[in-house]
């Protein structure tokens, strides 16, 4: 019987990710444990069990929150570790599933994409499903939540003037009652996202 596991390495201050392969009937037997373990871990984190961290790997997450470019070793003097220490939380965090994925900010202005709006939707006429598989064709949505209570969904949505904003409307009208808000200012338009206190040890 044959295992697959996804694994990440560390190479020339980079994070990559590659698969390894273990076999049950082998010399592996140690380190196909060590890696069922390790997905026993990730699945009580996805049904909501609470991680412990303790003041490093706190510091490690606003670092890398602020910016994600960070090579190991400018992340070892940060954090006064070694770069296999610090290579080694790495992949604990993301084995863990604390770490999704490393990705880019984009400003949806410069692509042409002034304006932004909130829509709810309510009174929905299709199947749930019907409906998401619909939404996730759509590219001007650029999020989509159900949610608890008289809406049935609510999207955000990046689109070009009253005009984009026009036909995103009339593309959803057919799926229930339309709600739209126009983002005026956001206050708080993202925020880094760390651990309370309990987290540490």
């Amino acid at each position: 019987m044959w295992f697959f596991w996804w694994n990440s390495y560390i190479y020339n201050d980079r994070i990559y990710r590659s698969i390894f392969t273990y076999q049950y009937e082998c010399n592996y037997l140690v380190h196909l444990q060590f890696r069922m373990n390790i997905c026993a871990i990730t699945f009580n984190l996805q049904k909501g069990a609470f991680v412990k961290m303790d003041k490093v790997d706190i510091q490690l997450l606003k670092i890398l929150q602020e910016d994600a470019r960070i090579t190991v070793s400018d992340l070892s003097k940060k954090l006064a570790l070694s770069r296999p220490s610090v290579s080694e939380r790495l992949l604990r965090l993301q084995e863990k599933g604390i770490i999704l994925e490393f990705s880019a900010r984009i400003s949806p202005a410069k692509l042409g994409r002034e304006t932004l709006l909130f829509i709810q939707i309510s009174e929905l006429k299709e199947e749930p499903h019907v409906f998401e598989e619909f939404i996730k064709t759509e590219t001007d949505i650029i999020e989509c939540h159900r949610v608890t209570g008289t809406v049935s969904y609510i999207i955000k949505a990046a689109v070009s003037g009253i005009d984009g904003m026009r036909n995103l409307v009339d593309r959803l009208i057919p799926y229930g009652t339309i709600n739209t808000s126009v983002i005026l200012a956001s206050p708080v338009p993202y925020r880094h996202i760390l651990p309370n206190d309990r987290s540490e040890n």
